[in-house]
């Protein structure tokens, strides 16, 4: 079994065009909340190299909770190259409803079998209170002052 962990990427929205390129929209390193629990939409993806036929699983953790697996299946290499120099690597791109009961650091986990081939960690953690709005005086009230 040969992993190789190449990047993972949070993210608000996932676009996917006709070729099959994916555009990550609004990239993010944390999640704020205004209170907990929360569900937050998010698109991950994760880039990662393996040997044809092997199994891997992507799981949100975080040390308190039980994983939650998101995704899992196998490494299907594509079946031709078209060129001897051509890359290639399994970019698993989902949309999630991540639930996170508390604030904390969770981790989004790619392994392959019981190995853990790579720990993507990311902050959740509660938004400041927003500032009170100053009042903005209308017309009529600038025009009689």
């Amino acid at each position: 079994m040969s992993f190789t962990h190449l990047s993972t990427q949070l993210c608000d929205k996932l676009l996917h065009d006709r070729q099959g390129r994916i555009s990550l929209v609004g990239t993010f390193l944390n999640v704020k909340a205004q209170r907990f629990p929360t569900a937050n939409d998010m698109g991950v993806v994760v880039v990662f190299r393996g040997d044809a036929g092997d199994p891997y699983c992507i799981t949100v953790e975080r040390p308190s909770m039980p994983p939650i697996t998101i995704v899992q299946g196998t490494v299907e290499p594509p079946a031709e190259l078209e060129h001897e120099y051509q890359l290639w690597a399994v970019a698993a791109a989902f949309e999630v409803n991540a639930v996170f009961p508390e604030p904390g650091i969770y981790s989004i986990v790619l392994r392959s079998g019981d190995e853990v081939v790579h720990a993507h960690q990311f902050g959740v953690f509660p938004a400041a209170a927003p500032r009170p709005q100053e009042e903005t005086p209308d017309a009529e009230e600038v025009a009689n002052a």
